[in-house]
This record gives C-alpha cells, structure tokens and sequence, in this order.
C-alpha cells in the first residue's frame, strides 16, 4: 500500500494493494479495495 501524503481516518479499510497519492483524504468508514489508484 502507498498512501504517501494522504490522510485516512482510523475507520477506513484500505487493501494494501492500493495506491493513494499527495493530497488524497479518506473519510470514516470508506472501503478501498486492491489495484485501486486515487489521486
């Protein structure tokens, strides 16, 4: 998993086969599955 500048909230399930880019913020309770890329 790459969340490299992003903020993500202690609820948040995050695969870590994601990508999260600068700037990105995940809200309580989001669900972001594997191969996902945002930002």
């Amino acid at each position: 998993m790459n969340i490299s500048g992003a903020s993500v909230h202690s609820t948040a399930i995050i695969d870590p086969k994601s990508i999260l880019r600068n700037n990105v913020r995940v809200g309580p309770y989001v669900i972001i599955g594997p191969g996902v890329k945002i930002g």
